[in-house]
């Protein structure tokens, strides 16, 4: 039963995941989802976020999951989400994963993420990090350096000389607001290749040809994510599926397990970190057991991976203007469309806001 709980949910079955096992998590679906209010969630008082108000109501669930996945806060300690990816701010937030020999790469590596910046950086340039382990780093460049392409990736790495070279995206290769998946290899000999939604880049090399001799050895140093050991390159957005590996990956693997939840078990998988559980640490799934320390960053519910790279339509849209509602509301695409091009935009949304309010 749904105790303490207002409306039409008084006494329903809130659908754990598994109550007799103690799986307290909501099943999709479940009448608690969405059926909280928020001005009921205790302050604060720990500043959990780190943003230095500690009188807001509490941000997040006993996993770090954001408490505004919906439209209200879900009953109970945890709140559904399908997926979920985390949450930079881009000043002040970041995960440490420790500086583990596994880390060390200073050979052949594989890179991989699912991005959606909503910001370039906490710079003039932007230059926020993705990852950051001082001998290799990515990182996005927005626009204003002479030297990198404007909204692009750009992957860095120093020899055993500390020589910085440089590996650069086109021009309008990165997007904000939009999911995105990434991926640079490293053969440990002189070629980068990166690859951008499964399809590889022509790159640009702006601090000369890359080193032909290895990475220097890194393993004093931490591995970041979202920002620089010093604080001061912090990444704007979200995050989801990080992976290192210790080898080259193939194109077509890339391609083919960019949307898939890995086992852990994969050869060569020396850190994977899929933002799922944890509460305040960021749980390495690979058998290195590289967890990560989170600071500020918070988890938020998103679609599952299979659709990070796929725009909202209005169909969808549609479905939850009905599932607000009550009822069939009637409408057709064209009905909600405002700009007619079958995509939510911003007239889209307050058009479907406004048949929301007239609909109740």
């Amino acid at each position: 039963m749904l105790a303490g709980a207002s409306g039409g949910v008084v006494g329903s079955d809130p659908t754990f995941v598994d109550a007799a096992g103690g799986n307290l998590r909501l099943q999709a679906g479940s009448p608690a989802i969405d059926a909280g209010n928020a001005a009921a969630l205790p302050a604060d008082e720990a500043d959990l976020d780190g943003d230095s108000d500690n009188t807001e109501p509490l941000p997040v669930d006993l996993v770090w999951t954001s408490r505004t996945n919906g439209l209200a806060p879900d009953l109970g300690a945890y709140e559904y989400a399908e997926n979920r990816a985390l949450l930079f701010d881009g000043l002040q937030n970041s995960v440490n994963c420790g500086r583990d020999e596994s880390l060390n790469l200073t050979g052949p590596m594989t890179i991989e993420a699912w991005i959606h910046p909503s910001g370039w950086g906490e710079t003039d340039y932007g230059f926020g990090r993705i990852i950051d382990k001082d001998g290799y780093f990515l990182f996005l460049h927005g626009e204003g350096s002479a030297v990198y392409n404007n909204h692009s990736l750009v992957f860095a790495m120093k020899n055993s000389s500390f020589s910085l070279r440089t590996v650069n995206t086109p021009q309008d290769s990165i997007q904000l607001n939009t999911w995105q998946h990434i991926a640079v290899t490293w053969d440990g000999s002189g070629t980068v290749k990166i690859y951008i939604n499964g399809v590889q880049q022509t790159v640009d090399m702006p601090d000369g040809d890359l080193v032909s001799d290895s990475i220097g050895d890194n393993q004093n140093k931490d591995l970041m994510i979202g920002e620089r050991a010093d604080g001061q390159r912090a990444f704007e957005g979200m995050m989801e599926e990080i992976r290192i590996w210790n080898m080259v990956r193939g194109q077509s693997d890339i391609e083919s397990a960019m949307s898939t939840v890995l086992t852990g078990t994969e050869t060569g998988l020396v850190g994977y970190w899929n933002m799922e559980a944890g509460g305040m640490t960021l749980q390495d799934g690979s058998p290195e057991g590289n967890d990560g320390v989170m600071s500020g960053a918070i988890r938020i519910g998103i679609p599952p991976l299979e659709r990070l790279d796929q725009p909202f339509g209005l169909t969808e849209a549609i479905g939850v203007l009905q599932t607000l509602v009550g009822i069939d509301s009637g409408m057709s695409i064209a009905d909600l469309d405002a700009t007619q091009d079958s995509l939510v935009n911003l007239p889209d949304a307050v058009l479907i806001l406004q048949s929301v309010a007239d609909l109740r």
